[in-house]
């Protein structure tokens, strides 16, 4: 059985294409069709199970979605919190929801040419319990979420190429701030759970019950979401500067049905970016003295060489971070390390740029706070590198 969707609706029927299948693919359930007048009922109970607030429900129904568009690009939703705030169960529910396997989560590939293998095998990649990320497995999953090709050689062969192509929906969980890179960050939707209060927690039978109870009814709410989206797509039009504008544009025609107000999607997930980046950047080891520095300078911009900002920079951080291994240390260091970070820090409105200025061609930073309340105050020229 498939479920053929189109802009008139959706039914259940026969494949008349092949279908590959892997050893741990499970069967999907029997999607349901659900009157208009009960599809919030539905909807509610499953934001009640799992404990979410209105933005966060966005998040994920959004999410939910874009997982069933046919080309990416995708986005990374990271599901982080304490112990014992249902990260794992969430995840769960969506993997059923889109891409049911015996291994509901894995651990991350130490290998991008395993992630690949993954793609090709899965719908949905889950990966569970993660703990920070280093900047090479968050490139990966960049380019895993966006679309990547990898080119590797064919065993027992000298020259024979296999093309590895594609991109794919990502699901990450941990207790920690997982994705740390601006450049992630900006193609993730982020749910931060809160651990359950005393009373509110289920057995884990008690919650798969109330989810199998759920799992046919969403999975038709989801198919007339993607009807509504099939036929209204063509026509919707979304402004934003938001990296992930394709699945924003994707769920919005469904909002109504969903019950979320008109702009609801793009309005949640920008802010949702905003935010994260806000406190990824107060977290970073380098740019909260950056941000510290900027904020309390008294004026809009400061202008200086990279290595009066590294001077000015160390002689404001605590001794304990200064000697952080991750401390820079030459201003070539510390210019590669901004230059990582230039475009979460321009979206939290803090502009770095830079020109070559006299016979020598020394490069001149300026750093523009743009949430600066005021008109930027004349300094004395021998100031301007404080």
């Amino acid at each position: 059985k498939v479920a053929l969707i189109t802009a008139n609706g959706w039914e259940n029927g026969s494949p008349n294409i092949p279908f590959i299948r892997v050893q741990s693919m499970l069967e999907q359930v029997q999607p349901v069709h659900i009157a208009d007048d009960k599809k919030i009922e539905v909807l509610n109970e499953f934001k009640a199970l799992l404990g979410l607030n209105d933005d966060q429900f966005v998040i994920v129904m959004t999410y939910l979605l874009s997982c069933f568009c046919p080309t990416g690009p995708y986005p990374v939703l990271v599901i982080q919190g304490q112990e014992g705030s249902s990260k794992s169960t969430l995840s769960n529910f969506i993997r059923l929801l889109v891409d049911p396997n015996l291994a509901l989560a894995s651990s991350l590939p130490t290998k991008e040419k395993d992630i690949m293998i993954s793609m090709m095998h899965n719908q949905l990649l889950v990966f569970d319990n993660l703990s920070g990320l280093n900047d090479k497995i968050s490139d990966w999953l960049c380019r895993a979420s966006t679309g990547t090709g990898l080119t590797v050689r064919k065993l027992r062969t000298d020259s024979t190429p296999i093309v590895f192509t594609g991109s794919c929906p990502i699901l990450l969980n941990g207790i920690d701030n997982i994705a740390q890179r601006s450049d992630l960050i900006s193609r993730s939707l982020i749910i931060n759970l809160t651990a359950l209060k005393d009373g509110q927690r289920l057995t884990k039978s008690e919650v798969n019950e109330k989810f199998n109870a759920l799992r046919p009814k969403l999975l038709g709410i989801l198919f007339d979401a993607l009807s509504v989206i099939l036929k209204d797509l063509p026509e919707t039009s979304v402004t934003t500067n938001h990296r992930m504008i394709d699945a924003i544009k994707w769920a919005t025609p469904a909002e109504q049905l969903l019950g979320f107000a008109i702009g609801a999607v793009q309005g949640v997930c920008e802010r949702n970016y905003l935010d994260t980046i806000a406190t990824s950047l107060n977290d970073d080891l380098v740019c909260s003295i950056l941000l510290e520095h900027i904020n309390n300078l008294g004026r809009q911009k400061w202008s200086g060489t990279m290595t009066k900002l590294l001077n000015t920079l160390t002689s404001r951080a605590p001794d304990k971070v200064r000697s952080h291994k991750d401390w820079p240390k030459r201003a070539q260091t510390l210019s590669m390390y901004l230059n990582r970070r230039i475009k979460g820090l321009c979206d939290y409105g803090i502009e770095i740029q830079k020109e070559r200025v006299g016979g020598s061609g020394n490069r001149i930073f300026t750093i523009t706070n743009h949430n600066f309340p005021s008109p930027e105050v004349a300094e004395p020229e021998e100031n301007m590198a404080a």
